[in-house]
């Protein structure tokens, strides 16, 4: 009896299992894609080369370094808490 239950539920799940599998073949056409090249393309790479050499020729033409005054003068009261004096971990 076990194995005509096994048998039938095998069969059964056998047999149902393609119709659930999916609804009706549909066979599409491709869309042939061509490419082109862009309209743009002709003057962006100009456009690029001229706004670079602006940035260039705008940047800071100053050989000495911006530095700020340090406030460590102001740092007298702090004590150094778990680091040695070079500031690393101890």
């Amino acid at each position: 009896m076990r194995k005509a239950l096994l048998l039938t539920s095998a069969l059964t799940l056998g047999a149902l299992n393609p119709a659930f599998a999916g609804g009706p073949v549909v066979v599409e056409e491709e869309v042939e894609v061509t490419t082109r090249p862009a309209a743009s393309a002709g003057w962006v790479l100009p456009l690029l080369v001229v706004i670079a050499v602006v940035a260039i020729a705008s940047g800071n033409d100053n050989d000495e370094p911006d530095f700020q005054l340090s406030d460590i003068r102001l740092k007298e009261d702090i004590r150094r808490v778990g680091t040695n004096r070079l500031g690393l971990g101890v």
